[in-house]
């Protein structure tokens, strides 16, 4: 995913939210910002459609969002965002040409 966002030149990051860690280490994170549930990857650029941007939350197999992650796609639908959940590359590059034109 990254290698192909870096490729088309889109505006983008990722926020390294998941993952295992030690509570210290998570503790610390926290009183950084980190917030629970943000999307994996947030795109900046204005989408086709008018949106401020796109926000993708990368899923693998069988898993759904969590009830932060549900809480995330919200605030970002209700700030005009376009948010979407991915379980491939393919799934991506879709999203991405459908609201890019890429």
């Amino acid at each position: 995913v990254c290698k192909y966002l870096d490729a088309i030149k889109l505006d983008w990051f990722h926020c390294p939210n998941g993952g295992k860690r030690h509570f210290r280490v998570g503790a610390k994170l926290k009183k950084m910002g980190v917030k629970a549930g943000v999307p994996d990857v947030i795109i900046i650029n204005p989408t086709r459609d008018g949106s401020s941007g796109l926000a993708i939350e990368l899923k693998v197999g069988s898993n759904t969002q969590k009830p932060t992650q549900l809480e995330w796609e919200a605030k970002f639908l209700n700030n005009n965002w376009t948010y979407a959940v991915a379980y491939s590359i393919d799934d991506v590059i879709h999203l991405v040409s459908k609201h890019y034109g890429k």
